[in-house]
């Protein structure tokens, strides 16, 4: 694959200062690792009424998945019931 195609989707956590409630952040970049955008600042809002602006590197959680390949829609293919199943040849 190319690698000047390979996207990536970070998914930040972040806690809201007014009520604690989770706040969920999709980010798209070109790269797999949180330090390109740490320094970035974002513009949450809660439905509490609560906004602000945080750096990346301010969220509680971080994740990061490869994005936009054949793999990343492998998982919502129909199993095909049976097939390997060993409970059935008893």
């Amino acid at each position: 694959m190319d690698q000047k195609r390979l996207r990536y989707v970070h998914v930040l956590l972040f806690r809201c200062k007014q009520c604690s409630e989770p706040l969920t952040l999709p980010v798209e970049s070109t790269v797999a690792t949180l330090e390109e955008i740490a320094a970035d600042k974002f513009d949450l809002k809660c439905k509490c009424g609560w906004s602000q602006k945080l750096f990346g590197l301010e969220a509680t959680r971080h994740w990061s998945v490869r994005w936009g390949g054949p793999r990343d829609t492998e998982h919502l293919r129909s199993p095909h019931w049976g097939e390997n199943d060993a409970s059935q040849d008893a």
